[in-house]
């Protein structure tokens, strides 16, 4: 098993995973790519991605690869100063719901606006995530796959990034990991209060807004 070495990777690195899950399989056959799932390393080994549960920040340490070709590394080749504000709006999705539906139409629709903007998918969110800094790394944000990413003429990859798990490190990676509870906190706090205001409210700042609008 292989983790990622933080001492090879920075803040905005963007990494392209896949797994022999059924879905995982589905999705790479469906976008041509070998590559599943797109997640966003935002610093202090915390990442954050957007999957079935939503938008979620998840442990570097979590992540665990059978081999070295389950994961692709990329880096923005320059506009280093712009990572920062990614990151922002990163943290600012955590939160927001997955659609599936909208990850489907990224296989059909390049030049087509977002039909749900206040959702996510995991490229999507990537992109977003540049496009809010001033960065468009795919011709669409909206609509784009693990593909697009890889022949983004602003990304690098960044090879010989992975080492062996220690024992101790794949226990860990494998336990239960207390961010899941955190997220079905967040879950609720948001169904909650799209339930009291009767609006689409996914992330805390529209929560806040919607609030300070009171």
């Amino acid at each position: 098993m292989y983790i990622i070495d933080i001492k090879k990777i920075e803040v905005g690195d963007i990494f392209l995973t896949r797994s022999n899950s059924r879905v995982s399989q589905l999705v790479r056959q469906l976008t041509k790519s070998e590559f599943s799932h797109a997640v966003l390393y935002v610093g202090v080994s915390s990442c954050i991605e957007s999957d079935g549960p939503g938008v979620q920040s998840q442990n570097l340490q979590r992540l665990i690869f059978e081999s070295p070709s389950d994961i692709k590394i990329l880096r923005i080749k320059n506009e280093k100063n712009r990572i920062s504000d990614a990151i922002v709006f990163a943290r600012q999705k955590i939160g927001t719901e997955y659609s599936l539906e909208e990850a489907k139409l990224a296989l059909l629709e390049k030049q087509k606006k977002a039909n749900e903007p206040n959702r996510q998918f995991c490229t999507r969110f990537v992109a977003q995530a540049y496009q809010s800094a001033g960065v468009n790394i795919v011709e669409n944000p909206d609509y784009c796959t693990p593909e697009d990413l890889i022949n983004s003429e602003f990304l690098v990859e960044i090879k010989e990034a992975l080492r062996k798990a220690t024992e101790a490190e794949i226990k860990f990676a494998k336990s239960e990991s207390p961010l899941k509870k955190q997220q079905k906190i967040h879950n609720e706090i948001f169904k909650e209060a799209r339930k009291i205001s009767n609006t689409d409210i996914q992330t805390f700042e529209q929560l806040s807004k919607y609030v300070l609008s009171t």
